[in-house]
């Protein structure tokens, strides 16, 4: 007894199915069903036979049994070498034809519990009444003699090579019959079509995945999920793992917002239109959630138990590939576990039963999964980088209309390139294209609260959502800013007196950096202020903080005397992982992170420790820096300014208004300078900006300044003071030392003054309204006091 010609084809369709597992008896079935025109099925047809709910249960059940090499399982083994003959033992015959299967199933008695059996014998069939629908149903009689009867003449050899006979894939020569190619072909429409619906039909999710699956599949085909719009690239690498023969889990690493779980949702939508290979039809894609499995397990006992569940139920599934976002949790669920949910899944996935889609960070990939390197090499890596700013408008404009029937309101297109400009330079240290969402979907939420009927969604409102969250002025055009820079000499003049020169060096090269005339990712500007103490570096600081980004709260000062050690470093840019406090990170990138827009002062700097510099060489040239823990802190809206006393030496009577006097003090200055620092850094500066020494009359025009903050602090309580016009004379007087500069002065005026004025504020309980006056009266200031009749209003 052979097989005949058109059998081997059938058997060659039913292998093209079992691409990356065994053949089983669900892909001879599929393949037998699957050729609406032959007799058997017209037959079936006839009968009642439910042909599609058939093939749907055939698909539902094929990959139980994933394989790299190509071959069969025992049951189909036997029943082609054993079941498929004893129609022909009954009904004589030399040659097994495709409609012995159906015979096979109705007639063999260890077939019968098989769920085809079940289903044929449902409709009332019997291996007689499917003969006799055969004959009935309108073949030619050759070919109804070749389905139906057993045949007289030999059609075809008994497969060569075989020791079990089981039948080859290739044709008989002597009988010309359709190519398993071509046959496939023809076929492969409806195939897909029925891929279709069983991945589109949602998974009936019982014990422990009921709780902690969801359907990525499902959603899909309830148009709940898009498509991720320019990530063909690492979708295509997903599927290209996932069909490999070994290691056939992939692990998207990528930075938070970067949309690693979009890429997922976009393989989910593929599976559902059929744009896969033959490999992964009918798969489905289920979403773990790690967290809900630990969640509530109190005692002990109860995760080991939901574990075992649940490795128990994922080896029942069929074509179904897990999904796991945040995946370094496998390795964080063990540490209060006695059994290891990682551990168990080794095996699994070594031998391909269970396909994973991992998704992690690259700090939770070196912190969790590089330590188990026997888990991770399961893994094949797919690096998932942020979309650029082009792509990113294109996703916005993909998914616009889902955030638009969400929150009612409209966004135009300028609103969409408004967010992905604001993202890009106010949101440094987050992603795309998570980043630009965050800011349409918050200004949104807010517009809505506004105004309760369908409004526009406008750049502005971007702005100023941005502008509230960071507490800073946004710029929409940087008019503002070009404002704010052609009049940042003059507000700088207004608070810091004697430094002409110094503060229009500044000015100027704010100036020329915002021009777009240095590299975007450098700090706004970098400046060493140099000269000697108390003549206004720090006040400079101060006052461009609150000039240029309109926050006197916009500055951090480090003392750089406290980083004088080679070991302080840690303390400047945080330990690395595993040493004490790690995770609380440095100093100055925290500093950073919590206030990205911000004048960042480094006072005395040439008492830090020579090691210190080698961190500030790659903030100065590539505006970003890596702290201990790995997470890069961005310096691109921050302003540098080093501060150092280091300057030439003057005589007492030197006069820096000479010219030339001044010239000499400057080159020396420069020379000092070359003599503590590398040239190295000094070359990354955008400028050194000199500050002269200050003269009598500068430092008496910076004792009135004191004596107005004095009056502005007095006015916040509602009192007005007034001073003697020799006053700011007789401070000047108190100064032993002109060449500590303006620093004592301040010291003076809080003692001679500030202090004996709260004296007699706490003495008389002076009320709101009060008028305080203070003169000189024998070299000695006296307070003079006026009481207000009643409470003064404080319009």
């Amino acid at each position: 007894m052979t097989y005949s010609a058109s059998f081997r084809v059938l058997v060659a369709q039913a292998r093209d199915l079992a691409t990356g597992e065994l053949m089983d008896l669900h892909h001879l079935v599929y393949a037998l069903l699957q050729d609406s025109q032959a007799p058997w099925v017209a037959a079936l047809e006839s009968a009642g036979f439910p042909l599609e709910r058939a093939k749907e249960m055939a698909l539902a059940r094929m990959g139980s049994i994933p394989s790299a090499e190509p071959g069969m399982t025992d049951e189909l083994k036997r029943f082609l070498t054993e079941d498929i003959f004893a129609p022909l033992f009954v009904r004589g015959g030399e040659e097994v034809n495709p409609g012995h299967i159906i015979l096979a199933f109705l007639e063999v008695p260890r077939l019968s519990h098989h769920w085809f059996a079940g289903l044929l014998k449902s409709t009332g069939l019997t291996g007689s009444r499917f003969l006799a629908s055969v004959r009935g149903a309108g073949e030619e009689a050759e070919t109804s003699q070749e389905a139906a009867t057993p045949s007289k003449s030999s059609l075809a050899s008994p497969p060569s090579g075989s020791s079990t006979s089981t039948p080859s894939p290739k044709p008989s020569t002597s009988n010309p019959s359709p190519t398993p190619s071509s046959s496939s072909s023809s076929s492969s429409k409806p195939l897909q079509e029925a891929w279709q619906r069983i991945a589109a039909q949602p998974l009936h999710l019982t014990g422990i995945l009921a709780q902690i699956g969801s359907d990525l599949t499902a959603k899909a085909a309830e148009g709940k999920l898009s498509p991720a719009l320019g990530r063909e690239k690492e979708i295509a690498a997903m599927i290209r793992i996932l069909a490999r023969r070994e290691n056939s889990s992939p692990l998207l690493v990528g930075e938070p917002g970067v949309g690693k779980t979009a890429i997922v949702e976009g393989l989910a939508l593929r599976l559902v239109q059929g744009r896969v290979p033959q490999t992964l039809q009918g798969y489905r894609i289920l979403s773990l959630d790690l967290n809900a499995l630990v969640a509530g397990t109190i005692w002990r006992g109860q995760l080991e138990e939901r574990i075992r569940q649940l490795l128990h139920q994922l080896r029942s599934l069929k074509r179904t590939i897990c999904f796991i976002d945040e995946i370094h949790t496998l390795i964080q669920a063990n540490q209060s576990s006695d059994v290891s949910l990682a551990d168990n899944l080794k095996p699994f996935l070594a031998r391909g039963e269970i396909r994973i889609i991992g998704a992690t960070t690259p700090q939770e990939l070196r912190e969790y999964l590089e330590k188990d390197q026997a888990l991770l090499r399961r893994f094949q890596e797919v690096k998932v980088e942020p979309p650029s700013p082009e792509a990113t408008l294109r996703i916005l404009e993909e998914a616009k209309a889902r955030y638009e029937r969400y929150h009612g309101v409209y966004f135009p297109p300028e609103t969409l390139q408004a967010a992905v400009t604001l993202a890009a330079r106010y949101l440094p240290t987050r992603h795309f294209p998570a980043k630009a969402f965050d800011i349409l979907d918050e200004a949104a939420a807010k517009k809505k609260m506004e105004e309760t009927h369908h409004a526009t969604v406008r750049p502005e409102d971007l702005a100023e959502v941005l502008a509230e969250r960071l507490r800073i002025p946004i710029d929409l055009g940087s008019k503002d800013e070009r404002k704010r820079l052609l009049q940042l000499e003059t507000l700088l003049k207004e608070r810091v007196r004697g430094q002409d020169e110094a503060l229009r060096a500044l000015a100027q090269a704010l100036k020329r950096a915002r021009a777009g005339l240095k590299e975007p990712h450098k700090p706004i500007g970098s400046f060493f202020f140099m000269g000697p103490t108390g003549v206004g570096k720090t006040e400079t600081a101060k006052a461009l903080a609150e000039a240029y980004f309109q926050d006197p709260q916009a500055l951090n000062v480090f003392n750089m005397a406290e980083y004088a050690d080679d070991h302080d470093l840690w303390r400047l840019m945080g330990s690395a992982r595993g040493y004490k406090e790690s995770e609380l990170g440095g100093t100055l990138t925290e500093a950073v992170r919590r206030k990205p827009f911000s004048v960042l002062l480094f006072d005395e700097i040439e008492k830090a420790h020579p090691k210190i510099y080698d961190i500030f060489l790659s903030i100065l040239d590539e505006g970003r820096a890596e702290d201990g823990t790995g997470r890069i802190a961005d310096f691109q809206h921050t302003i540098i300014i080093f501060t150092s006393n280091v300057s030439g030496s003057l005589p007492p009577d030197a006069d820096l208004q000479n010219p030339e006097e001044y010239r000499k003090y400057a080159e020396e200055s420069k020379v000092r300078l070359r003599e503590h620092f590398r040239p190295e850094f000094i070359n990354r500066l955008d400028a050194v900006i000199l500050f002269r020494p200050l003269g009598r009359n500068e430092l008496k025009v910076i004792a009135h300044l004191q004596l107005k903050k004095l009056q502005q602090k007095l006015a916040e309580k509602r009192m007005k003071v007034t001073f003697d016009d020799h006053l700011a004379t007789w401070l000047l007087d108190q100064l032993e030392d002109l060449s500590f500069g303006a620093r004592p002065l301040r010291r003076i005026l809080q003692d001679q003054l500030e202090t004996p004025l709260a004296e007699e504020l706490f003495k008389h309980d002076l009320q709101p309204g009060t008028r305080i006056h203070i003169q000189l009266e024998k070299g000695q200031p006296v307070f003079r006091f006026r009481h207000p009749q009643g409470v003064v209003d404080p319009s």
